[in-house]
Order: C-alpha cells, then sequence, then structure tokens
C-alpha cells in the first residue's frame, strides 16, 4: 500500500511538473506576443505623432496647439487618432468657411472699392477703366467683321459675320502659333508676323469681304479711344521691345502697311475680353437685359454698364447714351487696403510664393490659376504634420509649385464612388500607393471648402455690382459668364447660383457665352459701326469735345445727360496722341514671317492654362494717363476664359 501511494504521489508530482512547464511556456510565448504587439503599436504611434519643428503651420488652426494637444476623448488608440485627424481637418474647412453676414460685409468694401475707382485714380483696388462702348448691342447689327484675337502664344483670326435677330455666323478660323523668337524680339517682328497671318488669312478667304476689324489684345491696355490703346506693360512670356508705352493699333496698322494689305483694312474697335463678353451676350440674348459679364477660367474679371454721373473721374465728352461699359479689372479686389477678404494661412503662402506678391488678392481666392495651387499648399502642409498618409516622406510630393491642376482638383471633388477610387488612382499616379479611406475622404472635403469658397465670393461679386447699380432684386437680368470654372468645375456653377439668390437677387441668369473674346470683337466692331459718324468721331478722339462743353450740348446726343455728370478733373500733364486715322509710314522691306494656320477648332485649353506671370493691374486715368505715370507692377489682365 505504501509502495502504491509513493508510485501514485511520484507520478502526480511528475504530471504537475509537466503542466507548470506547457503553462509556462504559455505565458512566456503570450507575453512574448504582447511585448511585440505593444512595441508595434509605439513604433506606429511614434511615426505618426507629429514632429515639434512643424507645429507652426497649424497654429491659425489651434492657436499654439498643435493636434496632438488638443483634448479629444479617447476611445481606442486607433480611434483616437482618427478622431484627431478629422477634428483638424474640420477646423481647417473651418477656415474656408463663408456665411451670409459675412459675405455681405464684403460687398460694403466692394462697394465702396467700386465707388473710389469711378471717382479717382490710383486710391481703389479696382482700376474702372471706361471701354469706350456707349451703348448694347440690340441683337439687329449687321455687318462681316475680322475678328483678331491676341491672349498668350496662340493667336487667333476669324471671319464673323453678324446677321441681325441675334445670329451669327463663324466663317474661317485660323489658329496661329507665335514663334517663341517674336516673343523676345522687335515690335516691328512681331507686328508684321500679325500682319503676314492676316494677309495669309485674307488671300486664303477670297469670299471675304471684312475691312473692319474687332481686336481683343488681352494684355494692359491704357485705352485712349474706342480703337487707340498704349500697352502699359507685357505679361506672361512676352518680352517684345519697342510695345511698351505705345499704341497697338497704331504699331498694327503700320505693319499692315508694310505688308502690302489694303488701306481699307482698319481696326473698329480695340476690346477687351470682358467687353465683349458683355455684348455678345447682349446681341445674342436681346429678350432680358444683360448688365453685367464675368469670366471666371484662368483669371477673372467683370464688366458692367454704368451710368456716366457715376464716372466722375471721365472729363471728356459725354456719350448720346449718358451710359458707358466699364471693365473693373475686379481680380485686384482688396489689394490696396487688405482689410475686406479673410485670407487664410494657406493663401498667404500661395501670395508669398507667387510671382506677384501682394496683388491679385480676389483672383487667387476664386480663379482657375490658383484653386489647384491653394489645395496644393494645403495638402503639403498637412502631409508634413502627419495628419493625412502614413509616411511623412511623401509629403515632398507636394512640393512643386502648381503641380496640382484645377481641371484634377474637379475631378477629385467629383468622385462619387463608394471607396473614393478616382481619388485614391490620383494617389497612386503622383507616387502615394498607400492610403486610407479617411485620407481620402479628406482630400475630397478639403476641395468642396476651396471650391464652394470661390463660388461664394464669386456671388458676392455679381450682387454687389447689381447693388451697385440699384437693380430690383426681383427683375430679371442677365450675367454673362465665360470660363471654365463656370462651365467645367465640378458644382461650381449650381453653389454660384445657391448663394446668389441666398444674397438677396432671385432673378439672375447666369448665362454662358463662349468665345467673348472673338465674336464680342467682332459685335463691337458691329455696335460701333452702327453708331452716326460723330458719335464714332467722339470715341475716336474724346478730346474733341471737352467735357464742360457736353455739359450744355452732348455730341450726338438724344439722351438727356444728368447735371451730375458734368464734374470736371484735372488735364493730364502731358498731351494724349489719340490717332483716328491708320498712319500711312514708307514701306520697310522685311522678311516674311512664315505663318502656321489651322481650319480646325481649337484644342480646349484646360482650366489653368495659367500664366504665372502675373502683374498687378495699374491704378491709371485709363483715357488720360501717360503710361510714364503708371506703376508697371500693378497690372494683371490674366482673366482669360480658358
Amino acid at each position: 500500500s505504501t509502495q502504491s501511494t509513493g508510485s501514485s504521489l511520484s507520478f502526480g508530482l511528475s504530471h504537475m511538473e509537466h503542466i507548470i512547464n506547457s503553462r509556462s511556456k504559455a505565458i512566456i510565448i503570450g507575453g512574448t506576443t504582447l511585448v511585440f504587439g505593444l512595441w508595434t503599436y509605439r513604433t506606429y504611434v511614434a511615426l505618426t505623432t507629429p514632429a515639434p519643428k512643424q507645429k507652426a503651420p497649424l497654429e491659425q488652426v489651434y492657436g499654439k496647439q498643435t493636434p496632438t494637444q488638443i483634448q479629444v476623448e479617447s476611445k481606442s488608440p486607433l480611434q483616437d487618432f482618427f478622431d484627431k485627424q478629422l477634428l483638424t481637418v474640420e477646423r481647417i474647412c473651418k477656415l474656408f468657411e463663408l456665411k451670409v453676414p459675412d459675405l455681405l460685409k464684403i460687398r460694403e468694401s466692394w462697394l465702396e472699392e467700386m465707388k473710389l475707382g469711378l471717382e479717382t485714380t490710383g486710391s481703389s483696388s479696382f482700376q474702372m477703366i471706361p471701354s469706350y462702348v456707349p451703348i448694347l448691342a440690340t441683337g439687329q447689327e449687321k455687318g462681316s467683321f475680322m475678328a483678331l484675337d491676341i491672349g498668350g502664344t496662340n493667336y487667333r483670326i476669324s471671319e464673323i459675320r453678324v446677321k441681325g435677330n441675334g445670329e451669327l455666323e463663324v466663317g474661317r478660323k485660323d489658329h496661329v502659333q507665335i514663334p517663341p523668337k517674336l516673343l523676345t524680339g522687335s515690335a516691328d517682328d512681331l507686328f508684321d508676323f500679325f500682319a503676314e497671318s492676316v494677309k495669309n488669312f485674307v488671300q486664303h478667304n477670297t469670299e471675304s469681304s471684312s475691312s473692319e476689324i474687332g481686336f481683343t489684345f488681352s494684355f494692359p491696355v491704357q485705352q485712349t479711344g474706342i480703337a487707340a490703346g498704349r500697352l502699359i506693360k507685357w505679361t506672361k512670356e512676352f518680352r517684345t521691345s519697342g510695345v511698351e508705352g505705345k499704341d497697338v493699333v497704331n504699331l498694327l496698322h503700320a505693319a499692315f502697311q508694310r505688308k502690302g494689305l489694303k488701306s481699307e483694312l482698319h481696326v473698329e474697335a480695340l476690346v477687351n475680353d470682358t467687353v465683349g463678353t458683355l455684348l455678345a451676350s447682349s446681341y445674342l440674348h436681346p429678350e432680358k437685359p444683360t448688365l453685367v459679364s464675368l469670366i471666371i477660367g484662368t483669371g477673372t474679371n467683370l464688366a458692367y454698364f454704368e451710368s456716366m454721373n457715376r464716372l466722375k473721374k471721365w472729363k471728356n465728352a459725354i456719350p448720346a447714351s449718358g451710359k458707358m461699359i466699364i471693365n473693373m479689372e475686379s481680380g485686384n479686389f482688396d489689394s490696396v487696403k487688405k482689410l475686406a477678404l479673410p485670407r487664410t494661412d494657406f493663401d498667404k503662402t500661395l501670395d508669398a510664393e507667387s510671382t506677384n506678391p501682394g496683388n491679385q488678392f480676389f483672383e487667387k481666392m476664386i480663379s482657375g490659376r490658383y484653386l489647384g495651387e491653394i489645395l496644393r499648399v494645403t495638402l503639403n502642409v498637412l502631409a508634413r504634420n502627419r495628419v493625412i498618409l502614413p509616411n511623412p516622406d511623401q509629403a515632398s510630393l507636394f512640393d512643386e509649385k502648381y503641380s496640382i491642376d484645377t481641371q484634377v482638383m474637379s475631378q477629385l471633388q467629383g468622385d462619387e464612388t463608394e471607396e473614393l477610387t478616382e481619388i485614391e488612382r490620383w494617389l497612386t499616379s503622383i507616387g502615394i500607393d498607400w492610403s486610407t479611406a479617411l485620407d481620402r475622404i479628406i482630400i475630397k472635403r478639403l476641395c468642396v471648402a476651396i471650391s464652394t469658397r470661390a463660388a461664394y465670393l464669386t456671388a458676392m461679386a455679381i450682387t454687389g455690382v447689381l447693388t451697385h447699380l440699384e437693380h430690383n432684386p426681383e427683375a430679371p437680368v442677365i450675367v454673362a459668364v465665360d470660363g471654365s470654372v463656370f462651365e467645367k468645375y465640378t458644382n461650381f456653377a449650381d453653389t454660384l447660383r445657391a448663394m446668389i439668390q441666398e444674397l438677396g437677387f432671385k432673378n439672375v441668369e447666369l448665362r454662358l457665352t463662349t468665345d467673348g473674346s472673338s465674336t464680342g470683337a467682332a459685335i463691337t466692331a458691329a455696335v460701333i459701326s452702327g453708331l452716326d459718324i460723330e458719335e464714332k468721331k467722339l470715341l475716336r478722339d474724346p478730346n474733341v469735345v471737352s467735357k464742360e462743353e457736353s455739359t450744355s450740348q452732348v455730341v450726338g446726343s438724344k439722351a438727356e445727360v444728368p447735371a451730375s455728370s458734368t464734374s470736371v478733373h484735372v488735364e493730364p500733364e502731358h498731351p494724349k496722341s489719340v490717332h483716328t486715322e491708320p498712319p500711312r509710314p514708307e514701306p520697310v522691306h522685311a522678311e516674311p514671317t512664315h505663318v502656321e494656320s489651322a481650319h480646325s477648332q481649337p484644342a480646349h485649353i484646360e482650366p489653368t492654362h495659367v500664366e504665372p506671370a502675373h502683374v498687378e493691374p495699374a491704378h491709371v486715368e485709363p483715357a488720360h494717363v501717360e503710361p510714364a505715370h503708371v506703376e508697371p507692377a500693378h497690372v494683371e489682365p490674366t482673366h482669360h476664359a480658358e
């Protein structure tokens, strides 16, 4: 019995030892796994914790706190991280948020700047340039006109027949690439090229009988008559010598003579593209008044139909209509006082890194040149602060300026797939092979915030002009719009329309009016061609009759002019050189310049055809100030529709 008991005890102890050893191994294995898991989590947290040196860019969002210092109720380590990520992005999106009271306050400053720009030169951020176009189109204008459109390195020539009844017939079109060497060559070489292109166009278009030209020259011009204007300063890629300070119409006429073109061929109207858009709409849609035009593409600008009694700085004879289209050069809004627009740190970074810092604040917040760049700057800051994307080294992929095109931004915002696969595909294309669903949601959220702010500010601008005009908020009115942001950016047009309604104007029709720079030039020429001789003489040489004389007798007047339009301003120190007839220089022998001609429609230029060299609009007395009195750094004609 004792032996049996001893054997059982020995077996029991041996079995217990085996159990203890097995459990120890399990504990050791389990403990090792737990330690490895904790080490992995600590490594993840270390990689996703913002580096101390990167706190500053987000100070506007959190004051002196970074995302890791914000107290958020902790649920689980990963959930806590995602909560902080979302909180950061929502606070950033709020920086782009504008509500109706904010817009109404900005609009008050807009109205003050408009009034100041009409009364003085140099004090307002708006140039408020008189266009010398005194009437709108009626839809009954007729005639055949040649349209020349020079707005960049592409030069367009069109034959346009204005048929009346709001109808147009566009004939032959040539699209000519300007050779790069001419961008830095001489004035004669460049304008000889333009003239040679016209000569080639005429020779291949034998049915054309047009001798009158609508000339769109989309560079900063000090207009001194309906068919006269001096280039203030080249922008974009152009550095051609001998053009700045010269009348571009005279240069073109002289080149026509050198190339042996018929003497009857002449510029009837020198046109700004925004003014052309307004006239094109008034011709095509005469059933409703078109009082305002907007370009919202690569750049932005507004034009509108103004009463002369508000244009206090005008000192020439008053047109018979008592009205004139005004080119605002509105992209420069708030660049003088710098008080109205709520600019974020991201806007300030964009401005500081731009080619024209301190200028064109409004344009930099709403136009196709800059919307994608605002997104890039914002993503760069978030990636460097490890708010988005797992690898902070990937932030360098957002370092290249203007690497996110506004067209791409529109596509990202328009991604409606459940997993946002379009955004994922774009991230992969730029070198980011892995992203979370939350990363992609954040990118789309930023696109919406930035573009919505742009649409709201655009609505403020449109309603600001209508308020200035004292337009009845319930009365129908057309606002002619051209530009790829309005036409193609995801939800932009709908958001713009909705906010115009919120701001009190219930019957505004935003009418897409494409190609205002070409068709608008032809229609402008048709409008001017239909005026009586005395009125045309006045618009070609506005100094023929002084403003004082015009108070008692308006040239060709058929309308009563308000007495308040007789205010007089000091005459400029330098005489004007306004030419009513094309110059007749002696023929000059010059080598013919090769012209490339195309008969097909041009390929669409995407929203950010964006010339980098933007220069701020000059605060000039458009009809009376010599170029020497202009600050060249204040000119920005980048309101192209593309």
